[in-house]
């Protein structure tokens, strides 16, 4: 396989604008130069190991071609200090470190023993692909560092070339599995791609206004933050026509919200995830939670989501892989079916078995959503020696209230809508930030 077929493509947007990062803008043509410089340098080997720690600049994104192009593993992170880079490099024994955070990129070359390597690098460069290592959010415990096919990931757009000339929000980082996937979707479809290193609501609404953004990649929880904040109504966001949210179950309420502030922006659920990469979906309706997985097989076994793609992963580097049987991927996510279409309900790890009945916390979050001084919650299970869990919630308040009558007062709502085993029986109330640098929810376990 020719697989300068990548740079070819890049190259053929020319002097259009490809990144926008703070004040700089780096065109095609600047991507193109620094694959070409990469290409050059001698301390790329052929199928490497590559820790990649960078920004959106023409310096990371020629690496990652380079690397692509030499069926190099790469790890991207994404601004990281050095204590969380010490921890990666431990992990995956590279042969190169790369910090291209700047236009003049710092590499520092390691004699890593060939046998020090995971045996999974060893398989993929038996296949004579390129890899690509990210790391799960660690939501609900360890993050798992997680191997990827980047050739599986990139055919898609290796057999379709076409240009849809968008400006799009690149709110999840290259470190993230969508951040990763709008980056490269981008640069091989002549799209615009916007960092939003703020993100704040009202820093991504006023970078939607100055860029004229067009599409919008991000998550339930800032969209939450987002419909209390109002920034949307402070800025003109007449450009913006797609929403695509994903990662995490989308509230019912919020979604309903959504539509009415921005009644002319489509809302659009994805679904992806780290071990499997951003699958092709179909929204039933703008205001749906029930989507249609396209391009992929899936099934589902006792609630459970499976699924089998060419673009799962080989496996975890750092724990055993039990998600995959006979090429098929155990999601972990409980869905429930409605002919074709699906609708998430929750991670399975965080359903709460109350007495033997099982809780799905995003139902009783999206019923909290509902009380006005409530602006987002975190629904977990406590231990109880009677029933085994109990259902407790925390909420998010930015505001001083009463607590036991708050704690009253959702009872009470709560009693009208739910049976007697879903309703809270401990509360706290938190006035902290309550999601991750990737913008969502920390379960607790």
């Amino acid at each position: 396989m020719n697989r300068t077929w990548i740079s070819d493509r890049v190259n053929s947007f020319g002097d259009s604008l490809a990144v926008v990062e703070g004040d700089n803008q780096t065109t095609f043509n600047a991507i193109t130069k620094s694959t070409a410089s990469w290409l050059e340098n001698e301390s790329i080997a052929p199928q490497s190991v590559i820790v990649i720690n960078g920004i959106f600049n023409a310096t990371s994104i020629g690496l990652i071609l380079c690397a692509y192009i030499k069926e190099c593993i790469i790890v991207p992170l994404f601004n990281y200090d050095e204590e969380k880079v010490r921890t990666i490099l431990d992990m995956v024994q590279p042969d190169l470190l790369c910090d291209t955070r700047s236009d003049t990129a710092r590499c520092i070359l390691f004699d890593t023993p060939p046998n020090s390597k995971p045996a999974l690098f060893r398989e993929i460069n038996t296949r004579r692909e390129s890899g690509l290592v990210l790391y799960s959010s660690g939501s609900t415990g360890t993050p798992k560092a997680i191997l990827l096919s980047l050739d599986k990931l990139l055919h898609r757009y290796q057999q379709h070339n076409q240009r849809s000339a968008l400006t799009i929000a690149g709110f999840l980082f290259f470190d993230h599995i969508g951040g990763f996937d709008v980056m490269m979707q981008c640069l091989l479809t002549g799209n615009t791609l916007v960092s939003m290193t703020q993100r704040t609501p009202d820093d991504v609404c006023k970078a939607i206004e100055k860029h004229r953004i067009n599409v919008l990649p991000t998550t339930p929880t800032f969209l939450n933050m987002l419909l209390i904040n109002r920034a949307y109504q402070r800025c003109d966001l007449s450009s913006l026509t797609v929403i695509a949210y994903g990662s995490e179950v989308m509230p019912k309420a919020t979604l309903n919200l959504l539509h009415q502030a921005l009644p002319e922006v489509m809302l659009k659920q994805t679904y992806g995830m780290s071990e499997l990469g951003v699958l092709p979906t179909e929204s039933k309706m703008g205001n749906s939670l029930w989507l249609k997985i396209k391009k992929a097989k899936y099934k589902v076994q006792d609630g459970v989501l499976w699924i089998k793609s060419p673009t799962a992963m080989l496996g975890y580097l750092n724990k055993e892989s039990d998600e995959l049987n006979d090429e098929w991927l155990c999601t972990g996510d409980l869905v429930e079916e409605q002919g074709e279409y699906i609708r998430i309900l929750g991670r399975q790890s965080t359903v709460i078995n109350v007495a033997g009945e099982k809780v799905f916390p995003a139902e009783i979050e999206a019923l909290l959503l509902q009380i006005p001084y409530v602006k987002n919650s975190l629904v977990w299970g406590k231990k109880s020696h009677i029933t085994g869990k109990i259902v407790a919630a925390t909420i998010f308040i930015d505001e001083d209230i009463d607590q036991k009558q708050a704690k009253k007062h959702i009872s009470d709502f709560c009693k009208q809508a739910l049976e007697p085993y879903k309703i809270p029986r401990y509360f706290e109330f938190v006035n902290d930030p309550y999601h991750s640098e990737r913008f969502k929810k920390i379960n607790k376990i």
